[in-house]
């Protein structure tokens, strides 16, 4: 993963009633996606939840001094996209990941992803250039770009 040039991974967690989970989730993602990038950085968005997530999610901040760790409360229910978006808008990476509280994804899965996004980010560019020579050029209607699968 290391060779890429997403370094910096956020990742946003919507937080809604999770306090079972959302401590484990956060030690499994530094654990897990470490190694990966050179930094990481884990927003966690509670959409007011009527458990104790907030406390597992301050006890999350607290086990990771060393990280960044950032913990915002909505003052109300919102919904998750709402909660979302809050997280997306206090991310400071080069790519970000958005990741269930409850382990329906497991961590690892963003490892995937983001290199799958590195492939498309390359085959991006490369299109560009394409569309640059056909505006440039005369081609034939038949003409294909194949991507790989």
């Amino acid at each position: 993963m290391n060779d890429n040039s997403y370094k910096n991974l956020s990742i946003v967690i919507p937080v809604y009633n999770s306090e079972e989970t959302i401590a484990k989730l956060v030690d499994q993602l530094y654990e897990e996606l470490g190694p990966h990038f050179k930094s990481i950085e884990v927003v966690m968005v509670n959409d007011f939840s009527a458990d104790d997530s907030e406390k597992e999610c301050l006890k999350a901040c607290d086990a990771h001094p060393d990280k960044p760790v950032k913990y915002f409360k909505m003052s109300r229910n919102f919904g998750e996209h709402n909660a979302v978006m809050c997280g997306l808008n206090q991310t400071t990476g080069d790519c970000v990941a958005i990741i269930d509280d409850d382990f329906q994804n497991p961590p690892s899965e963003i490892i995937k992803l983001v290199k799958n996004l590195s492939r498309a980010t390359m085959w991006s560019s490369a299109i560009t250039s394409v569309k640059s020579i056909i505006c440039s050029e005369t081609w034939e209607a038949s003409s294909t770009i194949l991507l790989p699968q």
